[in-house]
């Protein structure tokens, strides 16, 4: 055959273009001689640059951190049972403050036996809430059990509004934040 004649059938037959043999190509045993031979060199180089006192052993350095984080973990852990203690005590005082306006508010409207006012000693106790802040910003919403609680820290820090609560300056306090005795809201049974 002339090598015109097989370019020929070789351009007729295009759906085969590869060789019809199933050898590997000759360059693919030197490749992976080659790549061989890299690793190994590379584990080898690897091995010999070593420090001498190699070890698993962490260095200083790391030991003080672990101490400093397990150190402060444990700093964490006091300061949220302090902080939860307080918040246990701000609430009992807060129930203490709603018992003695209940106590005060029966005792100003009962009278004596004989039906007279009570007496009077001459000695009157400062009316100082509980919730008065003296222009510290103490409160939030969220601090307050009812609503009338929110609104007599208000009342009893006067102008200013240490706390913001009532961001709107209209005289009523949290007035976006619910409780069961809000206005306008009908406790659930």
């Amino acid at each position: 055959m002339t090598p015109t004649a097989r370019r020929c059938t070789h351009a007729a037959d295009d759906t085969d273009d590869t060789d019809d043999t199933d050898e590997p190509p000759r360059w693919l045993p030197a490749v992976a001689i080659v790549s061989f031979v890299l690793w190994a060199v590379t584990i080898w180089w690897m091995v010999a640059t070593l420090p001498a006192g190699a070890s698993s052993t962490p260095p200083p350095e790391v030991d003080a951190l672990v101490a400093e984080v397990q150190r402060l973990s444990a700093e964490v852990a006091r300061l949220d049972a302090y902080i939860t203690q307080l918040r246990d005590e701000r609430d009992g005082l807060l129930a203490l403050i709603t018992q003695s306006r209940a106590l005060a508010d029966n005792d100003s409207t009962a009278s004596t036996f004989d039906g007279a006012a009570p007496e009077e000693d001459g000695a009157t106790e400062p009316d100082v809430s509980l919730l008065f802040t003296d222009g510290v910003d103490r409160y939030n919403c969220r601090d307050f059990a009812t609503y009338a609680d929110a609104q007599e820290a208000l009342l009893v820090n006067g102008a200013g509004d240490p706390n913001r609560i009532d961001m709107n300056q209209n005289g009523i306090a949290c007035e976006d934040f619910r409780y069961p005795d809000s206005p306008g809201v009908t406790p659930r049974p």
